[in-house]
Order: C-alpha cells, then sequence, then structure tokens
C-alpha cells in the first residue's frame, strides 16, 4: 500500500527503510536508485542467522545489479560478503571539532562549511557520513545542490541519545541489542565523561539482554528495572534476573516507581544522570 501511495503522489524520492535482513524483506520489490548498507551486527538471529556472515548475506540482497550500493564501515567478514561495494570512509571523511557536536565534512567533490549535528555520539558521525555519500550519488544521479547543512542541522531522531531532561539529565535511547549497548556507551563516555550513570533498562524478551547488560556494565552505578508492555515484552522482574546474571543488582518496578527513583538519587549529586534505555517500546510508554 505504500508503495501504491507512493506512485499515486509521484514522490522524487522515497527513503525505504528493510523491515528485517532485505534479501526476503517485503521492501526489496524495488529497484533502488541506490543502496545502502548501515552497520551489520548480530540481530534477529532467529531469522538472519547467527554469524556476521549469514547476516551480511541476507543484508546484501537488496543490492542490485547496475545500481550504485554503499556501506558504512564493517567487519572484515562483512565485506568479504558485500564485495565490491563502497565503504563510506573511503567517500567522506567526517571530523569532530567542536562540542557537542561540531563537524568537518569532506567529500571528493565538496568541502561542507561547519556542520552541527544535532545527534550525538561516534555512531551519529558514521550515519552522519552514510547520509552524506548517498545524498552525494543521488545528486549526481538526478542532478541537483544538496542543502547539506540547512539538512543536517534540522535534523530531529527521537530516542536516539534525546536528552529528555537537563536537571537532571535524563537520556532517551533505543539502543536493544548489544552493538547499540556499546555505541550507547561510546556515547555516554564522550558526552558525559565523568558522570556515574543510572540506568532505566526495559527489554522484550527475544533480545539478547545479557550481551547488551555487559557492554553497559562498566558504566552501570544504579539500576532500575521496567516492564515492557508489549507481546515479547520482559517483566521487570525478568530483566531484573537477567541482570543479576551479570553481576547488576537491579531495582525491579514500574516505569512511573523507576523514573521518581532514578530522578531522586541523580539529584542528590553533581555529575549524576538518567539513562532509559533497552528497547524502543520505553519511547511509547514514557509518552
Amino acid at each position: 500500500m505504500a508503495f501504491q501511495y507512493f506512485a499515486d503522489e509521484a514522490v522524487d524520492i522515497a527513503l525505504i527503510e528493510t523491515g528485517m535482513g532485505g534479501r526476503w524483506d517485503a521492501t526489496n520489490v524495488v529497484i533502488p536508485l541506490v543502496s545502502v548498507i548501515t552497520h551489520i551486527d548480530i540481530d534477529h538471529t532467529h531469522f538472519l542467522g547467527d554469524t556476521l556472515a549469514a547476516i551480511a548475506s541476507e543484508k546484501a540482497g537488496i543490492i542490485k545489479p547496475g545500481r550504485p550500493a554503499l556501506s558504512a564501515p564493517q567487519p572484515a567478514e562483512v565485506m568479504a560478503v558485500l564485495g565490491h561495494v563502497d565503504e563510506v570512509d573511503s567517500l567522506v571523511t567526517v571530523e569532530k571539532i567542536g562540542s557537542p557536536q561540531k563537524l568537518k565534512i569532506e567529500t571528493h567533490s565538496r568541502n561542507l562549511p561547519p556542520i552541527n549535528l544535532p545527534l550525538l555520539g561516534e555512531c551519529q558521525r558514521e550515519n552522519c557520513a552514510v547520509v552524506v555519500a548517498t545524498v552525494e550519488i543521488l545528486a549526481d544521479l538526478l542532478g541537483f545542490e544538496p542543502e547539506f547543512k540547512k539538512g543536517l542541522e534540522s535534523v530531529e531522531w527521537g530516542a536516539r541519545f534525546q536528552i529528555l531532561e537537563t536537571d537532571p539529565v535524563v537520556i532517551l535511547d533505543g539502543a536493544h541489542n548489544p552493538s547499540a549497548a556499546r555505541a550507547l556507551a561510546r556515547t555516554l563516555k564522550e558526552t558525559y565523561p565523568r558522570y556515574q550513570v543510572g540506568f532505566i533498562l526495559g527489554f522484550l524478551d527475544d533480545k539478547d539482554t545479557v550481551g547488551f547488560l555487559r557492554a553497559i556494565k562498566s558504566l552501570a552505578t544504579q539500576v532500575w528495572t521496567v516492564p515492557i508492555d508489549a507481546p515479547r515484552g520482559a517483566t521487570a522482574e525478568q530483566s531484573a534476573s537477567q541482570a543479576q546474571l551479570v553481576g547488576i543488582d537491579p531495582v525491579p518496578g514500574s516505569i512511573s516507581s523507576g523514573l521518581n527513583a532514578a530522578r531522586e538519587w541523580a539529584s542528590a549529586e553533581p555529575n549524576r544522570l538518567v539513562c532509559i534505555t533497552g528497547s524502543l517500546f520505553l519511547a511509547e510508554a514514557l509518552n
């Protein structure tokens, strides 16, 4: 229905994100202007396979003969599957030159003015490079001049290291697998290097919760676990049991009680913050 709507409205460009994998995803009926593969890590193993190479093989299904394709930087075993796809770090250079995320961006054909990207963290610099490389390809194909600065500086992306409150600092991040948890940990260290972190955690029961918890354990000063109200949602007690497996001693409870307790804890001392993470369903629960 979405594709029919796009056709009826005669959209100039449709940005199509695969639901899962790529090869057998419903979105793969399109012949793309350009295929884009972001960072690949272990996830959805029941459907895509339990190795990077197997998952990469599924993702590579969106690449089409005679059409340009590019990829975020990938591990060697992923690139062995993707073949001769260009990695964006050979096309675009993104350098952080100021806080919180002031960037210098260069491509083979453009030297952009300094850009203040609203999205924080190393992973978003990588995403920015992917975007710039993709838009350059589209600009060459379709004959337009991109407004990179205007577009990048006005971007909004909820639940991606989203700062909900500042006194105390409360951050919402939709990380839900070990790879995303590692990216979240790096962003916390980079953005708030001297802060203690109190985590409010909720998970779906089919995710690698233990792997996620291991990735953030070194940062977790306090932890509250909360339920996810969804068919695959884990209870607060189930998530607490998983946390105890990796040596974290959490307090299970409701979202409201966890948030109140975390705010009180963060307000008691300087340089403390609250991070709500583990599932994108938490963004809905907070509304």
